[in-house]
Parts: C-alpha cells; sequence; structure tokens
C-alpha cells in the first residue's frame, strides 16, 4: 500500500473490531461519503416523485376515468358527492341507500271467531325498493375529453297511503282493513356530458344543481 496512505477508524462496537477506511487527498473522507449517499438518495427520490416509471420501463396506459358528481339543492346544501371511477367504456356504480320491502298485493279473508265472522287483511307479493341516491357512470374516451354517460337518481322516503276501506263485522262492530302502498319521491337526471379533465362542468335538471369534476388516469 501507498506509505503515505492514512486511515480512520469507524468503529465495531460488538467484537471491537474496527475496519479502516482509507482517506487521504485522492480518497473519499467517511463524512463526504456519507454526504453523497445522502444527495444520491434524495435524487432518487426526486426522480421517482416526478416520473415514478423511470426505473420500471414504459407507464401504463391511462385507462381510467375518475369523476367526482357534486349534487346540491335549490338551497345550495350538498345533496351528495360520489366519485366514479370507471375503465373508459366500462360502468361505475355507487349507491347510498335503503331498502325498503313493501307488498303489492293484499288479500281479504273472512274468519270466524266465537261465532263472529270478521275480515282479516293478508299482504303478498312483496317487492324491494331503493331509498337514497344511486349515482352511475359510463366513461368513454373521445379526442381527449371524457364522453360521460351519466344516471343519478335521488329516490326520497316514502308516503304511504292506505287503499283498504272498511269492513262491518257480524256482530256489527267495524274495523278498517290496512292496505298501505308508497309512493316514493324520485328526482333523477340521466344525460350524456362532454367533460373536459381538469375543468368544472356545472349545469341544473331536476330542482338539482350539479358540478362535475373529471380526470384521465391509469390503474386496474
Amino acid at each position: 500500500m501507498n506509505g503515505n496512505m492514512k486511515f480512520w477508524n469507524c468503529g465495531n462496537v460488538a467484537n471491537n473490531q474496527y475496519p479502516m477506511l482509507p482517506i487521504g487527498n485522492w480518497k473519499l473522507g467517511l463524512a463526504t461519503l456519507v454526504t453523497l449517499a445522502t444527495f444520491v438518495t434524495a435524487f432518487s427520490e426526486k426522480i421517482s416523485e416526478v416520473c415514478p416509471f423511470a426505473s420500471h420501463g414504459d407507464p401504463p396506459a391511462k385507462n381510467l376515468a375518475e369523476i367526482v358528481v357534486s349534487v346540491k339543492d335549490d338551497d345550495g346544501l350538498e345533496v351528495t358527492r360520489p366519485t366514479l371511477r370507471a375503465r373508459f367504456g366500462e360502468q361505475d356504480v355507487k349507491k347510498y341507500v335503503t331498502e325498503y320491502i313493501y307488498p303489492t298485493k293484499y288479500d281479504v279473508d273472512v274468519v270466524e271467531t266465537n261465532g263472529v265472522y270478521k275480515a282479516v287483511v293478508k299482504p303478498s307479493d312483496y317487492t324491494m325498493r331503493e331509498v337514497g341516491i344511486i349515482c352511475k357512470g359510463t366513461p368513454t374516451l373521445v379526442d381527449g375529453k371524457i364522453d360521460l354517460d351519466l344516471d343519478l337518481e335521488i329516490v326520497d322516503e316514502p308516503s304511504w297511503t292506505n287503499y283498504g276501506g272498511t269492513m262491518t263485522a257480524s256482530d256489527g262492530t267495524k274495523s278498517d282493513l290496512a292496505m298501505e302502498q308508497p309512493t316514493f319521491p324520485v328526482r333523477s337526471v340521466k344525460r350524456r356530458i362532454l367533460l373536459v379533465p381538469g375543468q368544472a362542468t356545472k349545469f341544473k335538471a331536476d330542482s338539482l344543481m350539479i358540478e362535475i369534476k373529471s380526470r384521465i388516469c391509469s390503474g386496474k
């Protein structure tokens, strides 16, 4: 080795053995090595932020649309704000609902109890209706823009109407026949909208103010 070479202990506490790092006019000292390593690490992380695919080949194709649909009522209060994320040509659905199950048919039977004949209502043929917010969207890529097929439905709590009448039993007593059916208030928007990614699109429909923001991204 060069007789003018200097060495500096960098320490091994476990066995008190110290590897020697050469330093001198033509070698880097330990502090310089640490500084250089820190710089290289920071630079690599910065490159990954700016170009995350720089060390992993070509970036994946931008094949997704991310769409935020903000819905407000006439008073400016936000009703819902679903985010749709779908491949181009595929549909995404967001639901915030409660299932209402109710009968669509009622049968009336006459029964005898202790010599008294009375009418009894028996519900049947049950069905289900979703109450709440249902937002569906199918994006298509057209010349860098997003052609969105939007289907938005807001179903409010139902009101109930009794369509049954009054029945008089054989002993003269009267009773109401409960045959209730719901009525669901519905606000809906079905529209095709051409969106410019990064820009907001606003319009009003069915007493709703709608603002849509979109972007094109990549992913599964």
